[in-house]
């Protein structure tokens, strides 16, 4: 990934698609290992709760867990984009009254 800086400040943009990339990965990976974890039990059991209803059966319970199967992704790339940009505005409202610098690694002086 390549983040752009501006007068040694990271500039919106970048800060944007840094959120993203890292909502996405952290929610997706979080969601994803549940997601697993379902599946695998439904595998092993056959049977799965669904709104207080048991569904016995494997295909009828990864039928039954089919709409969380497509949700999880859009909702996890739906609130990526729009708490990515809320937290962009927050961090354009912070630069309004103190910079955000961005210090090279080489730069730093170590303790």
């Amino acid at each position: 990934m390549r983040l752009k800086t501006k007068g040694g400040q990271l500039t919106l943009g970048s800060a944007y698609k840094l959120i993203v990339w890292g909502w996405l990965l952290s929610w997706g990976v979080l969601f994803g290992v549940v997601l697993l974890m379902l599946i695998t039990i439904t595998l092993l059991t056959g049977e799965m709760a669904v709104n207080g209803e048991i569904v016995s059966g494997r295909v009828r319970a990864f039928i039954a867990m089919a709409p969380i199967v497509l949700m999880f992704p859009i909702v996890i790339t739906l609130h990526a984009f729009m708490f990515g940009g809320l937290l962009t505005m927050g961090l354009w409202l912070y630069r309004t009254k103190r910079p955000i610098e961005v210090i090279p690694e080489h730069d730093v002086n170590e303790f």
